[in-house]
């Protein structure tokens, strides 16, 4: 989660500039980076805490340092952390996308976690906006990873168009598309992501910056067995975009996982893929 904690580690409405206006810039994009960047100015003026209890869902999905929760029981234990001597977290959207049905979205960027001692803690955040029966959209999960420095903030870029390989991807739904990529990963995850994974793929792996396409994600995938377990998921109406979180076990490590499916021409593939490991004991 992106807390108090800091987002993913211990994790005035701006409008969206002139980027995300552009031609290709759907408007339901262009009103979750909106909301996204009202969040963020809401946690400097009502504490993280309230911001967070605010635009997250009841049954929000955030991810604590080894486990997935559900729903802001444990956000709603936390004290307020309001005023000059509270930790302060700021972040901005700069890259996403959202389903042709406008109804589901997700958004990244970087963040930075200052403590009241004044350290600082940098990563980038993820986000899943849903909109809500009510109107307006609101954070459905939230995650993210620690990166070793400070991340470039800048305009908001949609996701490059989905890029299939040559033969791939998988049919059926997109809960489909999960098992039988864990399925190929528990032999190889090069391979599972080679057969998977659009070509304009992004990758978050913790101690990095963010890998873009697919050639300079390729390396961050072991040849070796990785057992992929689906906790919960979401699609939007159109069935065209969708969101996984599980937890993930390799010879070196465990954790969270994060991903999200895109369809094209009945098949889908992997654009976005985050892990995070577990604090090693």
């Amino acid at each position: 989660m992106r807390a108090l904690l800091t987002r993913g580690l211990a994790c005035a409405l701006l409008l969206v500039g002139a980027a995300a206006l552009a031609d290709d810039m759907p408007p339901a994009l262009a009103e979750m980076a909106a909301a996204e960047r009202q969040f963020a100015a809401t946690a400097g003026v009502k504490g993280i805490r309230d911001a967070f209890l605010e635009f997250f869902t009841d049954d929000v999905i955030t991810f604590s340092p080894t486990d997935i929760r559900h729903g802001k029981a444990h956000l709603q234990a936390q004290p307020p952390s309001t005023g000059s001597a509270g930790p302060k977290l700021t972040w901005e959207p700069v890259y996403g996308d959202v389903a042709r049905s406008g109804d589901l979205g997700y958004l990244t960027g970087p963040f930075t976690f200052t403590s009241p001692q004044g350290e600082q803690q940098h990563g980038m955040y993820f986000s899943v906006w849903k909109r809500q029966p009510a109107g307006g959209v609101k954070v459905v999960l939230d995650a993210g990873i620690p990166t070793n420095d400070a991340l470039p903030r800048g305009n908001f870029q949609r996701a490059p168009k989905l890029q299939p390989p040559t033969a791939g991807g998988a049919s059926g739904s997109a809960a489909q598309a999960e098992q039988s990529f864990a399925a190929a990963a528990a032999s190889s995850q090069r391979d599972a992501f080679s057969r998977f994974a659009s070509r304009s793929l992004r990758v978050h792996r913790a101690g990095a910056q963010p890998f873009t396409g697919y050639e300079s994600a390729s390396a961050q995938f072991s040849a070796a067995p990785v057992t992929y377990e689906a906790a919960d998921s979401g699609v939007s109406r159109a069935n065209d975009l969708a969101w996984v979180v599980g937890r993930y076990r390799s010879a070196q490590e465990n954790g969270l996982y994060v991903r999200i499916w895109q369809k094209q021409r009945g098949r889908w593939y992997i654009t976005f893929d985050s892990m995070s490991p577990a604090p090693k004991s």
